[in-house]
């Protein structure tokens, strides 16, 4: 999703702001770090869309590595809270 404030009606957002809140809010650093990494996943994708219709191959390329590189990051940090 690449429209404005998509980050809050996705499913990982919705999940955040809902049971991940409930879960994670006594954690207020990874809490914010969860969000912080979500909310740059779109805006990451938001960028590769500008780059996309500005006919910028190469933006679009590096903005695809560092959504992968962003997207392995939350994974990770995702698992880790699993108990």
């Amino acid at each position: 999703m690449t429209e404005p404030a998509a980050e809050q009606r996705c499913h990982l957002g919705l999940w955040l702001r809902g049971e991940g809140y409930r879960r994670y809010a006594n954690n207020p650093m990874l809490y914010e770090d969860l969000l912080g990494r979500h909310d740059s996943l779109h805006r990451l994708a938001r960028e590769a869309k500008a780059c996309h219709d500005l006919g910028d191959a190469q933006g679009v390329l590096q903005k695809i590595s560092d959504l992968g590189r962003e997207n392995r990051s939350l994974m990770a940090l995702l698992q880790q809270t699993l108990p």
